[in-house]
């Protein structure tokens, strides 16, 4: 949607999220976001901290250890990913300021939003919740 500052875009977001019981995620988009504030990314910390409090248990599976590193329990998800998360019913994504992107980052939102579903380095596609729940249904 598109209007100028102060016409209620914000509200109608808020609004249609309330009729329909679930939440906003929003993504508040400004000149030079790039997909890691949008998307999300790996906590280096928090996989630092579980080698080294997990390394007896591990073993020295090279492979398995990366493959343990690199799942959504070490990923902070931006508001693009926890929109994708939503399992019970889908939330209303809000982008606001959409107009203030560059083209690499609007590309990307659009293959997003067409697709419902992301493709993440070390991650691997990760459809949307609802998605999922389609193809479940369909097996």
């Amino acid at each position: 949607m598109k209007g100028h500052p102060g016409c209620g875009k914000t509200e109608l977001a808020k609004a249609l999220a309330f009729a329909l019981d679930t939440v906003v995620e929003r993504l508040q988009c400004y000149p030079g976001i790039d997909e890691e504030k949008a998307i999300g990314k790996f906590d280096t910390a928090l996989q630092k901290l579980f080698l080294e409090t997990q390394a007896d248990q591990l073993g020295t599976d090279w492979e398995f250890i990366r493959a343990r590193l690199h799942t959504l329990d070490f990923f902070v998800q931006g508001p693009i990913m926890r929109a994708l998360q939503y399992i019970s019913k889908p939330c209303v994504l809000l982008i606001d300021e959409v107009d203030k992107v560059d083209e690499e980052f609007e590309s990307m939102l659009l293959d997003v939003l067409s697709e419902w579903q992301l493709s993440i380095p070390r991650l691997g596609t990760v459809p949307g919740s609802q998605q999922l729940s389609r193809q479940r249904m369909t097996k």
